[in-house]
């Protein structure tokens, strides 16, 4: 195998209308509000905590593959995608925005096997995500293996700090999504889930 044969995937989620952190502001002890009652400082969010997963791929020569999008509802609707800035991403739907061993391999089989096809030729591909149950299953190991694909788990509970998505792509992403979310409800905007394309774009 190559660097352009050796691929590493992660998913992250996001809750759409939570901002980076939570900012903390400080007051005096005694502090009170305008009506004589104590005063509490709190960033705005606009109350949606709905779950938004992105399965990403990043190929060892650094090619990176179009983006899974899964968001909750019970199939893909064009309106997620409308004003994408995501042109190639695929977007797929699930009960509660979470993905599955159906998704996972949908990912496989939609974005990850054709997007590497050609560069792999005849030659086997390494596939290096967690372990996670949603990631092992016969139909999804049958498929890897019907399309020489060596699928390379991490070791169990290892992932935080052994995943190199998860420590140099995602972290930076989720703050980045963060703040831009954060400026948008400081302004008392509800953000939906077909915002989260142009925060992430």
């Amino acid at each position: 195998m190559t660097d352009r044969t050796i691929a590493n995937a992660d998913e992250k989620g996001f809750l759409i209308g939570i901002p980076w952190r939570h900012n903390v502001i400080v007051f005096r002890v005694g502090w009170e509000d305008n009506e004589g009652g104590s005063g509490k400082a709190t960033v705005p969010q606009d109350g949606n905590r709905e779950l938004i997963t992105v399965i990403d791929c990043i190929v060892a020569d650094g090619t990176v593959l179009p983006p899974y999008i899964i968001m909750k509802g019970v199939r893909p609707s064009f309106a997620w995608a409308k004003d994408s800035l995501l042109e190639k991403a695929t977007f797929a739907a699930s009960p509660d925005g979470w993905v599955d061993s159906e998704l996972f391999l949908d990912w496989m089989q939609r974005v990850y096997e054709p997007s590497t096809r050609d560069r792999a030729g005849e030659n086997w591909r390494g596939l290096i995500y967690d372990q996670h149950k949603t990631h092992i299953n016969y139909e999804i190991i049958k498929f890897a293996l019907n399309h020489k694909i060596l699928c390379i788990g991490l070791p169990p509970k290892t992932s935080g700090i052994s995943q190199p998505l998860d420590v140099s792509c995602f972290r930076p992403l989720q703050q980045a999504y963060g703040r831009a979310v954060d400026e948008e409800t400081r302004g008392a905007v509800a953000i939906a889930k077909q915002d989260f394309p142009r925060y992430v774009g």
